[in-house]
């Protein structure tokens, strides 16, 4: 009985285990449009910006910047890292695919906001690029900048193969 009592405590306590700690922490690559901003607050995670670099008449990707917030927050804690391909001038659309490489070698999740860049031959070729070159998990493009819906959606793709398993599960 006592045998019974005790695998029976152990099966319960075992049932009443601490839920996993989800990451909490979204590395972004600076933007002035507010939107990816508001989505990571909404989403109940913690936006961390990381500056991007002057070069000449631009301001472009601090993959350096980047590969340290990650390194400092440590991976494990690291939602994701979200970059964007277009936006305005000054600002340079990220360099996509250091990051995804980047974010396969630190085993960290990449999102890119592609909110302006369907119609643009260049940045569905970096995007392409990314994906074949490093680890890009969804790809985010709006419906009424891109294909002049008049109300506002978006199209959430991701690339093919085991990494997608979470967006058709998400959507099911």
């Amino acid at each position: 009985l006592q045998q019974q009592q005790q695998q029976a405590a152990g099966s319960s306590s075992s049932s009443t285990a601490a839920p996993p700690v989800l990451p909490r922490y979204v590395v972004w690559s600076g933007i002035d449009q507010k939107t990816c901003l508001k989505a990571i607050s909404a989403s109940n995670l913690v936006p961390i910006v990381v500056q991007l670099l002057q070069q000449g008449d631009e301001l472009v990707t601090d993959v350096a910047g980047v590969r340290a917030a990650v390194e400092r927050l440590g991976a494990a804690d690291v939602a994701a890292v979200v970059t964007t391909t277009s936006c305005f001038a000054p600002r340079a659309s990220d360099d996509v695919t250091a990051v995804a490489k980047l974010c396969n070698e630190l085993g960290v999740p990449h999102i890119i906001n592609n909110a302006y860049g369907v119609q643009a031959r260049s940045l569905t070729a970096a995007i392409t690029a990314a994906c074949r070159r490093g680890r890009v998990d969804a790809i985010v493009q709006s419906t009424d900048k891109n294909f002049m819906v008049p109300v506002g959606g978006s199209i959430i793709a991701a690339p093919a193969g085991n990494g997608r398993d979470w967006l058709v599960q998400a959507v099911a």
